[in-house]
C-alpha cells in the first residue's frame, strides 16, 4: 500500500476504506490551513506545507488552483509526485455541495508531464 500525504484542506476520515480499496494509505488529517484568498499568504501556505513533507513522496492535492499550483512548484523539483482523488460533487436536500468518496485516484497531468520530461 502506498502511503500519501493529505496536502488539501479536507478531513479525508470518512473516505480512508475506499483509498485503502484503491491501493492508498492516505493521512486522514489536512496538510493544508485555510487562509486568505491573497497571493502572499497562499504562498507562505504553499511553503509551509510543502516543507513538511519528504522528497520523493505521493501527495495528494485539490481545491483553490492557486494554492495547488504553488505546491507543484515546490514539489515537483523534489521528486514528489502529486495526484488527486477524483470524487462527484451532488447537491444535497439543502442545496449545499457534498462530495462522494473518491471513484479513483489518478496523479495530475502535470506531474506525469514533469517526470516524464525529467527522464
Amino acid at each position: 500500500m502506498r502511503r500519501l500525504f493529505n496536502a488539501t484542506a479536507h478531513d479525508q476520515t470518512a473516505y480512508l476504506a475506499r483509498f485503502r480499496e484503491l491501493g492508498w494509505e492516505v493521512e486522514a488529517a489536512p496538510r493544508l490551513a485555510r487562509c486568505q484568498p491573497q497571493p502572499a499568504e497562499l504562498e507562505a501556505e504553499a511553503e509551509r506545507v510543502a516543507a513538511e513533507i519528504p522528497d520523493g513522496s505521493d501527495v495528494l492535492i485539490g481545491g483553490l488552483g492557486y494554492l495547488c499550483d504553488a505546491l507543484a512548484l515546490r514539489l515537483l523539483p523534489r521528486r514528489c509526485h502529486l495526484w488527486c482523488a477524483l470524487t462527484y460533487r451532488v447537491e444535497d436536500s439543502q442545496g449545499r455541495f457534498v462530495f462522494t468518496g473518491p471513484t479513483a485516484v489518478v496523479e495530475t497531468p502535470l506531474s506525469v508531464w514533469y517526470h516524464a520530461r525529467r527522464l
